[in-house]
């Protein structure tokens, strides 16, 4: 947010300008932790990220928290507490733990990994499209962050490339989950989005290309012939979105609205009859 500049009218019509007030004294930095108090958050955190692997995040937040007593000044802490705090559905408080350690160390990956990937599941949750808007543009530059120098990790891979179509920024949707399929080929929501970012930017063949490739070889992976259906619809090509249609409901049927995709096969169908009949 860009905060205006305050202008002062009192002292505009002065003949003389008041003398500047002396700088306030710089804050003391605070002491160094002692090499006891350094050894027991490092102990700590050990213990944290072993409790966090064993699915434990109650007990990882426990210990991020009383390893901060001794180290508060710790960025690495407050980007574990975080995340730790997400997975437990926490969001506020890991957004404030994630924007502790970015204060501290703001290239901090963690820190930044976290703060994306929880504005962007607000992002998904809210039905305030400016809000949501705003959001995905501020998830995608912690994501930008986390994920600089081309980091594996597909999970904010994946959300980035999420958040991109979101924002409206296809194109850069598009190289981000091409990368994402090189390393994860076949995965059917990467799959879905990737067809969604080619139809935003415009390049709706490309995305039936690989959507009729991808159904070719999972059929019943329902999600993918929605979408298959949706953009055949959009060209009129009813009966073929019809038949895609009717496959989604016959498929897994995971990760689609069944009375939806219905509604759309049916309208689809009558729209087939009657420009048969034409």
């Amino acid at each position: 947010m860009i905060i205006p500049t305050l202008v002062f009218t009192a002292a505009l019509v002065m003949q003389t300008p008041a003398p500047a007030a002396p700088a306030p004294p710089s804050p003391a930095p605070p002491p160094p932790a002692s090499t006891e108090a350094v050894s027991q958050a490092y102990l700590l955190f050990l213990q944290g990220r072993q409790l966090d692997g064993q699915n434990n995040a109650v007990g990882a937040i426990a210990a991020y928290r009383r390893a901060l007593l001794s180290l508060p000044q710790s960025a690495e802490l407050h980007a574990e507490l975080a995340g730790a705090l997400a997975r437990t559905g926490k969001l506020n408080e890991a957004i404030a733990e994630a924007l502790e350690a970015v204060k501290i160390e703001p290239p901090n990956r963690e820190a930044n990994r976290t703060l994306g990937l929880v504005q962007a599941e607000i992002a998904d949750s809210t039905t305030d499209t400016t809000r949501a808007s705003g959001l995905a543009h501020d998830a995608i530059k912690r994501l930008e962050i986390a994920l600089v120098d081309r980091i594996v990790d597909p999970g904010a891979q994946l959300t980035l490339g999420r958040m991109y179509i979101v924002a409206g920024q296809y194109p850069k949707g598009i190289e981000v989950l091409r990368l994402f399929l090189l390393d994860q080929p076949g995965y059917p929501d990467a799959i879905v989005l990737l067809a969604e970012a080619y139809d935003g930017a415009h390049q709706t063949a490309e995305a039936i290309t690989l959507l009729e490739a991808s159904t070719t070889e999972m059929p019943r992976v329902s999600v993918m012939q929605d979408e298959l259906g949706d953009l055949y619809f959009q060209l009129k090509r009813y009966r073929d979105a019809a038949g895609a249609f009717d496959r989604a409901l016959t498929g897994d049927r995971s990760g689609i609205d069944v009375a939806l995709v219905t509604t759309k096969r049916d309208r689809a169908k009558a729209l087939a009859g009657r420009v048969q009949s034409s």
